[in-house]
């Protein structure tokens, strides 16, 4: 996003003090924490774009010059051939 754009400290705490759970409860560790989700992160997605949209979205990030770090993990989440040639292309180091 363009601009300065910052996360005060106490904006920062309230976000992971809400996202975490103590590790080991009642235990003298108290700095152990696991992290949770809201479940509903997992659900279908209700809107999906098509193909032309996605490249239009990424094209318009290589355009603007935001700097875009792509990391594609070989056992990640399935990518078909089409998406990552896509990416690879419009994303250019």
């Amino acid at each position: 996003m363009p601009g300065d754009q910052y996360l005060s400290y106490e904006a920062a705490r309230d976000m992971v003090l809400r996202a975490t759970s103590p590790a080991k409860p009642g235990e003298e560790d108290d700095t152990s924490v696991v992290f949770r989700h809201d479940p509903r992160l997992q659900w279908p997605s209700l809107q999906y774009y098509t193909r032309e949209q996605v490249e239009a979205f990424f094209n318009d990030i290589y355009i603007s010059g935001i700097p875009v770090c792509y990391l594609y993990a070989a056992d990640g989440w399935p990518v078909d051939k089409w998406g990552e040639e896509m990416l690879t292309n419009v994303l250019k180091p």
